[in-house]
Parts: C-alpha cells; sequence; structure tokens
C-alpha cells in the first residue's frame, strides 16, 4: 500500500519479497525437510539442530528455544497491538475491549485445533486476502474509467508516480530487494516446510505459494498505485486517507463497495493478522513443549500430556503478548 504515497517505485520490495520467497522455497524448503527426515523428523527447529548436530549437552536446544521464544513473544505482541487497531477502529471500540477480542479470535482456535486448525484457516485466510486484493484494484480501475485514464490521472499528478527509480540509487534499490532476505530465517515459515508430508510434495507446494504470493504482493502494490488516481478525481472523499496514506485499501473498500462486502474485503486485514499470529504462537508453544518441557524435564511424557501442556503454553504466550500489548 505504500505505492499510494511514492508511486511504483515502491513494489522493489515486493520484488525483494518475492525473490527472497521463491529462493526460499527452492533453496532451503526440500533441503530442510529430508534432513528431517533423517533426524526423527524433527518437529522443531531447536530439536533439529540438536540432532543435527549431535549435541548431547542440549545447550544448542536450550539457547535457539530461548531466542525463539524471545523475539517471537515480542513479534506476536505486534500481531495482537495490529489485531486491536483494526477492532477499534472498525467497530468503535476502547483499546483495551478491542484487544481482547482480537487476540480471542486467533487464541481460541489454535488452542483447541493446533498446528491442524491454525494450516486450515490459513487456507481459508490465504483466500480471503487473494480475493481482496484482486477484486479491490480492478474496481478502481473501472472507477475512475479504465486502465489508460488510471495512468494518465496518476502522471498528470505527478510524472515520479511513474517512475521505478524514483529518488533511489543502486544502494536504496538494493536495501529494498534486501526485505526478501528475512524469509530464510522465519522460524514459523520453516517450521511449514518440516511440516510438509514429504521433500516431494514441496514443489507443487512452491508452485501454489509462489502463484499465491506474486498475486496478492500485485494486488496490494495496485490498491496504493491505482488509489492515486482514484483519490485524485475524488479529493473530497480523501480526507482519511489524507490523514493517513495506510488506510488507502480501508478507504476504497468502504467507498467502492456494498457495506456487506466491504465488510468481507475489510476482514481480509484481520485474516492477515490472525494468519500470522496463530503461526507465532505455535512456534513459541512448540519451543516451550517440545524443546524445554520434553526436551529437558519430562523426556517420556505422553502425547496427550504434550498436547495439553502445548495448549497451556499457547494461552501462557498470548496473555504475556496481550500485556505487552496493553
Amino acid at each position: 500500500m505504500r505505492s499510494f504515497i511514492s508511486g511504483i517505485s515502491e513494489s522493489w520490495i515486493a520484488i525483494g519479497l518475492i525473490i527472497g520467497a521463491w529462493l526460499n522455497w527452492k533453496i532451503v524448503a526440500g533441503r530442510l525437510r529430508v534432513q528431517t527426515e533423517h533426524h526423527n523428523n524433527a518437529l522443531t527447529l531447536p530439536d533439529f539442530f540438536t540432532s543435527r548436530f549431535e549435541d548431547h549437552s542440549k545447550i544448542l536446544r536450550v539457547i535457539s528455544a530461548i531466542v525463539i521464544l524471545v523475539f517471537f513473544t515480542i513479534y506476536c505482541a505486534s500481531g495482537v497491538v495490529a489485531g486491536a487497531r483494526l477492532f477499534e477502529s472498525t467497530f468503535g471500540m476502547s483499546y483495551q475491549t478491542a484487544l481482547w477480542a482480537g487476540a480471542a479470535a486467533t487464541i481460541l482456535y489454535t488452542l483447541v485445533g493446533g498446528f491442524l486448525a491454525v494450516s486450515w484457516t490459513d487456507t481459508v485466510q490465504a483466500s480471503l486476502m487473494f480475493f481482496a486484493l484482486i477484486l479491490t484494484p480492478v474496481f478502481v480501475i473501472i472507477a475512475v474509467g479504465g486502465w489508460s485514464d488510471s495512468l494518465a490521472v496518476i502522471e498528470a499528478k505527478s510524472l515520479e508516480n511513474l517512475d521505478m527509480l524514483k529518488g533511489l540509487n543502486f544502494v536504496a534499490v538494493i536495501s529494498l530487494l534486501g526485505w526478501g532476505l528475512g524469509y530464510f530465517g522465519q522460524p514459523h515459515i520453516l517450521a511449514r516446510f518440516m511440516a510438509a508430508d514429504s521433500h516431494r510434495s514441496i514443489r507443487t507446494a512452491r508452485r501454489i505459494g509462489m502463484t499465491w504470493m506474486v498475486l496478492c504482493l500485485a494486488g496490494a502494490v495496485a490498491v496504493g498505485f491505482f488509489g492515486i488516481a482514484w483519490f485524485q478525481n475524488n479529493p473530497t472523499l480523501a480526507v482519511g486517507v489524507n490523514a493517513n496514506a495506510e488506510r488507502v485499501f480501508i478507504e476504497l473498500a468502504r467507498i467502492l463497495f456494498n457495506p456487506w462486502i466491504a465488510g468481507i474485503l475489510l476482514s481480509a486485514i484481520l485474516a492477515a493478522v490472525m494468519s500470522t499470529l496463530s503461526c507465532q504462537l505455535l512456534v513459541c508453544s512448540s519451543a516451550l513443549t517440545e524443546d524445554l518441557y520434553k526436551g529437558l524435564l519430562r523426556k517420556n511424557a505422553s502425547q496427550k500430556e504434550l498436547v495439553w501442556v502445548g495448549r497451556l503454553m499457547v494461552l501462557l504466550v498470548a496473555l504475556i503478548a496481550i500485556g505487552a500489548g496493553g
């Protein structure tokens, strides 16, 4: 959506994310799944590291689990805050009420259903995001008068909006592309690779995942970019985006669509928050349950015991994230 502020030059971030995600799938995913198969089908990264490097002292397990817990709990807090802000602005709730309501929506199904529930809900949430990010820019372009008219309005406002290198030098472009490097070390993404049926399914998963990602990122850039043209033609309705340019998707959905359709489109924002937050909660819960509780305290714990401990850990991490977000 940053393309609403700076034009098409902001698409370098999207390009970097696509390249980074594709390389992560191509280089890491298959190899990681093969390695986990050879190392007792490790469920978590600390478990894999311990087996892969034959760390009998368990120091590597403890350190990596603690690093994941500390940083991902903070990451969870940012997701809780994002959900709270959405509930606050949409329903007119107080921030504290919105904080608990937004968090409860994700905690409930993660707590009860675990990884399987998160996987199924992620599928629904991804479909919702895809629908919203493809439909919205199409309607914006139609409302302005078509592709050519939209580009003409954007060019008339500022020719720099069509310049891929607006205000950028080589170092700046590389820095924007560098956003894609983050995919290689994200535990919640690597955990998905490790959870694949086998390394043979990685190729199909990569094709599906990358197709979804390319279309969604293109849609996100298009919403901001063509939003320039729509609000240029309708300046009296641009109060919301002038105050906060990040609201461009929310404002376009609210103005252009029937309230029922707008509600579905806006729920895509919540879907994005919930999808990321649920993955982060699971990673933290797994680190506490598999790597610290089972790995150090209860090596022979039953599966039923681990399920209940995992649920308690989800709740614990969620409450800490809510406290930090409050």
